[in-house]
């Protein structure tokens, strides 16, 4: 993602994969990491810096709207915190599959180890985009929710919370 994103510091948004010989145009893809890249041409700053800055930033957006998405439907403060805790730090019942499946090697390979961006935590310690994606799944959930709760009988009215899942629907794209 290094890469990606010092082809952004260098000014392209269109991306030129460097490990092949043979002569291509450029495709927009990785706008992530390419914008990350312009970000730190920008601001004069080494993509390491950028890189983990964003994706500590996109961790601290994920915790705040998981708890934001938990609040919604717990009014007690201390049940808030501790189904954040087990949203946040859990990683699902898959590693017991390790123990369970151990004859069958194809069943041996818990999803968290082969899916960290699906686990909150390990989102925050693996790629820069993992935790903003899961901060807007989950905001996207919760303008979905507060939508469909708010007008339960017809179809929603342009408001904000619908303008926001719109937006966030084509950033998830």
């Amino acid at each position: 993602y290094l890469a990606k994103m010092r082809q952004g510091y260098a000014g392209n948004w269109l991306l030129h994969v460097p490990y092949t010989p043979e002569e291509h145009r450029g495709v927009l893809l990785y706008t992530f990491y390419l914008g990350l890249g312009q970000l730190a041409r920008l601001l004069s700053l080494p993509l390491v810096l950028v890189y983990h800055t964003v994706r500590l930033l996109g961790t601290l957006i994920m915790c705040l709207t998981l708890y934001q998405f938990v609040a919604h439907w717990t009014s007690d403060s201390g049940q808030r915190r501790l189904v954040w805790s087990l949203a946040m730090f859990s990683t699902g019942g898959g590693w017991l599959m390790l123990f369970l499946s151990a004859s069958n090697a194809a069943l041996a390979t818990p999803d968290l180890l082969t899916l960290p961006e699906a686990f909150p935590f390990q989102a925050a310690y693996t790629k820069a985009h993992f935790p903003w994606a899961l901060a807007i799944g989950l905001w996207m959930a919760h303008a979905l929710i507060t939508v469909c709760v708010r007008h339960p009988d017809h179809w929603p009215t342009l408001d904000g919370w619908s303008a926001g899942l719109a937006v966030s629907v084509v950033v998830m794209v």
